[in-house]
């Protein structure tokens, strides 16, 4: 994807309350309010920093290690597996805006601890 456009497709995402209930699949949100700020903040800075890197040309692996580095700041141990997961879904999202088609292997060792 060109650099702009995946740019473009990393700001629409941010800003939207990414961990609230889902009606259109069966995930349930993170039911703290304080926590689901917390999480969607966290996750804007993510997008903020991919939308950044994007705009300046960088590597599917600089976006991967950049991803892999904001990943991090999400707990997995203190995360319910289906809000891992929507972590997890949520950089997929911005993986498909930066045409990166396979986190190889960063998803799978931040959700499981060891790649599939």
């Amino acid at each position: 994807m060109p650099h702009q456009a995946a740019a473009e497709c990393l700001s629409r995402l941010m800003g939207q309350d990414h961990f609230a209930v889902d009606p259109a699949t069966i995930y349930t949100g993170v039911h703290d309010p304080r926590e689901r700020l917390a999480m969607n903040a966290r996750f804007d800075r993510a997008l903020a920093a991919l939308r950044d890197a994007a705009r300046d040309g960088a590597t599917p692996r600089t976006c991967l290690d950049l991803i892999d580095r904001h990943l991090a700041g999400f707990a997995r141990v203190e995360l319910d597996t289906e809000d891992a997961e929507r972590v997890a879904e949520c950089f997929e999202m911005a993986m498909d805006c930066l045409g990166i088609e396979s986190s190889e292997g960063v998803l799978n060792r931040w959700l499981y601890g060891f790649d599939l």
